[in-house]
C-alpha cells in the first residue's frame, strides 16, 4: 500500500463482514477509539494493522458520530468520531472502529495530530474521519446506534444560537454565550445541561480586560488549574464548557 495513512479492515473484521454478507445481515458499529501508537516511532506495516485486536495504546473511546455510504463510491462508508474539547494532552496516531460486541472491525493509521485541552490555552474538538471499504453496500449494511451520537460543535452551532452578551448576564442551562466585551456571566447555583461560552474575535477581551465567569452565591468553579471564585476569560475564540457535577461547576 503506497498511501502513508489509511484505514483497513482487521482480519477479524473482514471475517465478520464476509459472514454478514453471506447471511444478508447488517453490522452495527458503535464505538471508535484513538491511541498515541505508543510513541513517536509508530509506523506499523499493513499486515500488522490487519492482525490487531486492540489499539497499541488507546487513550480515548467514544460513540461513533456519523456513518453513511459514500455517495460517490457505494463500496465504502464514511465514518466519523469526535474527541471532545475536554479530553486530550496527547498525540493521536491511530484510530479503531469497533462493533457492538467490542470487536475491532477496522483500524486507521492516522496522521499525527496533537489533541489540545483547555489547560493548553486553546482547545477544540478533534474530528476523526475516514472511509471504511466494505465491497458493496448492497451486500451488507453498516449501522450505528442513533441514541448515542455525539453532536459536533458545527452541528450544535447550527441548531443552538450563540447569545451575544455586552452586559452582565445570568446564564441559563444549555445555552451558549459569546462575550462581545468584558462583562460577567453568572452561572446558576445549581445546573443541569452544560453552558458554553467564548469571547468573540473582536470583543476586546484580553488579559488586561478579561471577561469573567462567576457562580451565583459566590461558589467556586473547579478547573484544571484549581478552584476559582471568578474565572477569567482572556483569549478570544476559545470555547469553554461548564458542567455541573457533584454539586459544583467544572470547566
Amino acid at each position: 500500500m503506497t498511501q502513508q495513512f489509511y484505514t483497513v479492515l482487521t482480519h477479524t473484521g473482514a471475517a465478520v463482514l464476509a459472514n454478514a454478507s453471506a447471511l444478508g445481515q447488517g453490522i452495527k458499529l458503535t464505538e471508535f477509539a484513538v491511541g498515541n501508537g505508543g510513541g513517536t516511532s509508530f509506523n506499523p506495516d499493513l499486515e500488522t494493522l490487519k492482525n490487531l485486536s486492540a489499539l497499541t495504546n488507546e487513550v480515548y473511546r467514544g460513540a461513533i458520530n456519523e456513518l453513511k455510504v459514500d455517495p460517490e463510491n457505494p463500496a465504502r462508508y464514511y465514518a466519523e468520531g469526535i474527541v471532545p474539547v475536554s479530553v486530550g494532552g496527547w498525540t493521536v496516531r491511530e484510530a479503531g472502529w469497533f462493533l457492538d460486541d467490542g470487536t475491532l472491525f477496522a483500524v486507521t493509521k492516522y496522521p499525527p495530530s496533537y489533541k489540545s485541552i483547555p489547560a493548553d490555552g486553546v482547545a477544540t474538538e478533534l474530528p476523526v474521519r475516514t472511509y471504511i471499504a466494505t465491497g458493496s453496500s448492497n451486500n451488507v449494511e453498516l449501522k450505528i446506534d442513533p441514541t448515542v451520537v455525539l453532536a459536533t460543535r458545527e452541528y450544535a452551532d447550527s441548531k443552538i444560537r450563540w447569545e451575544e452578551i455586552t452586559v452582565d448576564t445570568n446564564a441559563k442551562d444549555g445555552q451558549r454565550y459569546k462575550f462581545m466585551g468584558a462583562s460577567i456571566l453568572t452561572l446558576p447555583a445549581a445546573g443541569g445541561d452544560p453552558v458554553y461560552f467564548e469571547a468573540a474575535l473582536n470583543s476586546g477581551v484580553s488579559e488586561e480586560t478579561p471577561a469573567k465567569i462567576v457562580v451565583e452565591g459566590g461558589a467556586q468553579i473547579n478547573t484544571s488549574k484549581g478552584l476559582f471564585t471568578d474565572f477569567l476569560v482572556t483569549q478570544p475564540k476559545v470555547t469553554w464548557r461548564a458542567d455541573f457535577e457533584n454539586g459544583e461547576w467544572t470547566l
